[in-house]
């Protein structure tokens, strides 16, 4: 069994950010804890990704030109194959207003930068735990 609960294959994350360094970091982070990691720079090439794959959760940054974390966000719970995929928004601002705004667009948790990598895993694993998708010990 992987290290979380599925025998048949990892788990997928999407991480979506335009800032390669943050992108690198985050994608290191997950892989490490046994997930299977993909990576988009911009709201408009997650959505062309998405349009053939589906992973078990997002995590997009809020600021990214273009199509911006909300905008994605949304777009992905229009979508009738990702609308109740866990997203999770990632970003700079941490006003209540920044927070709020994202979940209003559909996002299930708000993660500031910069992060305590032991949450951020805890919240990622929360999020699948509560979408069926690990089975809880």
């Amino acid at each position: 069994m992987t290290k979380h609960g599925r025998e048949d294959m990892k788990l997928k994350i999407l991480i979506v950010d335009d800032d390669e360094a943050l992108l690198n970091l985050v994608e290191n982070l997950f892989t490490g804890e046994g997930y299977e990691v993909s990576t988009q720079k911009s709201g408009i090439d997650a959505i062309r990704y998405l349009r053939s794959n589906l992973p078990d959760l997002i995590i997009s940054d809020l600021d990214m030109p273009k199509i911006n974390g909300r905008q994605l966000c949304k777009t992905v719970r229009q979508m009738a194959s990702t609308k109740e995929i866990p997203f999770i928004m990632l970003s700079a601002h941490n006003s209540p207003h920044e927070r709020v705004e994202s979940f209003r667009s559909g996002a299930d948790d708000y993660v500031p930068k910069p992060f305590n990598t032991e949450e951020f895993i805890l919240r990622v694993n929360a999020l699948l735990i509560r979408s069926g998708k690990i089975k809880r010990d």
